[in-house]
């Protein structure tokens, strides 16, 4: 079947900043190009926690319109094919269209009950209609399969970035947003933009960041957390207080930390504004932020072994030396996780710093590398031969 002539549900959230809601969203604006009018639809399922409100202004004003424009699907009208983006997974729901993919991630290298609609286990769940599961790493893919799914019944088409957004500022844009987050021309700015919760890795970072600023006093440590979704701040506070007192003074006089929502363009500023990227995570489905920074021309340190392994390179990113093993992780049996290697990590973060060479080099190859591979123009181009090719 011709795109052109395809009928499509996306179902899901919207109108959050959450990373499910981020990728259905941002599928959904590439269709609106794609298809004729009225051949997508929308449907909103409850978001997953009470807490959470819906916010405009993420996306620019004329992106916002065109989501809130897409309509419901008409009692009675079928639909080509359904790609339903909802947490938990909805493997359970009867068929509604002529093919059905589900998405759903594997941080930990297990499916947990909480993570299936109706607690019922992933591998009874995925039987029932035999529905396709859409992850978008090959690390989350192995979490399925670890956790009984058969190999042929997932399909893995990785996130991607908006090239207009997310890319290398010039010098003078870069001083500019710098000069405005109050950064010193001299400082060397580490970031990390995640949840904060224990498997971003933010301890292992908080304490190697300790170590790199006792011999480079010019290094700063911004994180940004998403309060309005997590207890960001709270998780901060706690791995702050994990240190030992004299790292917590040490780390404290140079880190800054930003809880408030912001939107895509605020956001494309403060990988503009830093100087390296830094995510030694323990777990993570596809890990969106180190994609955005190196499609803002950032070297990028990250976690080897895991889901990053899948899109970055060498040429732009420093991969820190980990041990796969078990985690303890509440409500998630079995789970396993990648340690990363504390003086492994010190070392890339000093090269970073010291390796002007390096970052020029990162600052071309970083967004040539994802740009050609990883907008949101390719995931779906992956999508669809998936949502309308032969059913499988």
């Amino acid at each position: 079947m011709r795109e052109q002539d395809a009928s499509l549900l996306v179902s899901g959230w919207r109108h959050i900043a959450h990373s499910y809601a981020l990728v259905a969203q941002s599928a959904c604006l590439e269709l609106l190009r794609r298809l004729p009018e009225r051949k997508l639809f929308f449907e909103d399922v409850p978001y997953h926690s009470a807490l959470w409100k819906p916010r405009g202004g993420i996306y620019a004003a004329p992106a916002e319109a065109a989501l809130r424009a897409i309509p419901p699907l008409p009692e009675g009208r079928e639909v080509d094919a359904e790609i339903r983006y909802g947490y938990p997974c909805d493997l359970l729901r009867p068929k509604r269209a002529g093919r059905t993919l589900v998405f759903s991630t594997s941080e930990f290298l297990t499916v947990p009950a909480l993570q299936v609609a109706q607690g019922v286990d992933i591998r009874e769940a995925q039987r029932r209609h035999n529905y396709s599961i859409l992850t978008c790493s090959n690390w989350s893919k192995a979490g399925f399969v670890r956790a009984g799914v058969p190999h042929s019944r997932i399909e893995v088409v990785p996130l991607g970035f908006d090239p207009a957004l997310f890319r290398p500022a010039t010098e003078a844009q870069r001083a500019q947003v710098r000069a405005d987050s109050g950064v010193a021309a001299e400082d060397f700015v580490f970031l990390n933009v995640s949840a904060m919760s224990p498997n971003k890795g933010l301890g292992f970072l908080l304490r190697a960041f300790a170590g790199v600023l006792r011999v480079r006093p010019q290094v700063r440590l911004v994180l940004k957390g998403m309060d309005s979704l997590y207890t960001s701040s709270a998780f901060v506070d706690q791995q702050m207080n994990a240190l030992e007192p004299a790292l917590v003074s040490l780390v404290a006089s140079r880190l800054s930390y930003v809880g408030d929502g912001l939107t895509f363009a605020e956001m494309a500023g403060v990988y503009q504004a830093a100087d390296c990227y830094v995510s030694p995570y323990v777990a993570e489905g596809f890990n969106l932020p180190v994609l955005e920074a190196a499609a803002s021309g950032l070297p990028v340190i990250c976690t080897a072994g895991g889901s990053t392994d899948d899109f970055t390179t060498k040429d732009f990113a420093l991969r820190i030396d980990s041990k796969l093993r078990p985690v303890v992780e509440k409500d998630y049996p079995d789970a396993m996780g990648l340690l990363p290697n504390h003086e492994h990590l010190v070392e890339l973060m000093l090269k970073a710093v010291d390796d002007a060479a390096f970052r020029r080099a990162a600052r071309i190859a970083g967004p040539a590398h994802v740009g050609a591979r990883y907008t949101w123009e390719k995931m779906v181009d992956g999508l669809m031969p998936l949502l309308l090719g032969a059913q499988r």
